[in-house]
């Protein structure tokens, strides 16, 4: 192991794979690094070096959730055949049992951020890893957005829709065309 790589907290993903390549001593790809995250392997981390805003939170458990049942239909007022619960509170379901509860103001975060795998991050690392490996596009859509973590602090990081090229009306789309 070099005296270099000793002193750095975190690798670039081509450093990675080239570490884990030296350490296994067979060849690793950053194809191999996004499937490792993918099957819970290893932790991909995210540096915002010029910072990002976003909403932070905690994790919390299904029992720590307030539910309202839903039993009229929300347009018609028609009784529900099937009622349902939704979080009272707005919590995001990110696994059967695990949910994040955040905070209703916008801060601003930096540094090293792990990434959860639990929103629209999942969905983009598989679609890096699919456009490596066979071309695919992964078209599906998380609508809960990206989350990051730090220790206990969870955050859902926060956009600004006229930095979205994909955007109708956008200052980002017409800068575009």
């Amino acid at each position: 192991m070099s005296k270099l790589f000793k002193l750095k907290e975190w690798l670039t993903l081509d450093e990675a794979a080239s570490h884990i390549s030296n350490v296994l001593g067979e060849p690793a790809t950053v194809a191999d690094l996004y499937r490792f995250a993918l099957d819970g392997h290893l932790t991909l981390s995210a540096d915002f070096v010029n910072h990002t805003y976003a909403r932070k939170g905690k994790w919390i458990k299904t029992e720590q959730v307030e539910f309202k049942l839903i039993e009229h239909d929300l347009l018609t007022g028609e009784k529900l055949s099937t009622p349902f619960a939704i979080p009272l509170n707005c919590e995001i379901r990110a696994s059967e049992d695990d949910w994040i509860a955040l905070e209703k103001s916008v801060v601003s975060i930096e540094g090293v951020w792990d990434l959860t795998m639990a929103g629209a991050e999942k969905l983009d690392i598989e679609h890096d890893y699919q456009q490596l490996t066979s071309g695919l596009e992964v078209t599906l859509v998380a609508v809960d957005g990206v989350f990051v973590h730090k220790g206990d602090v969870v955050c859902q990081l926060q956009t600004d829709y006229d930095d979205n090229e994909y955007q109708k009306g956008s200052k980002a789309q017409k800068k575009a065309m």
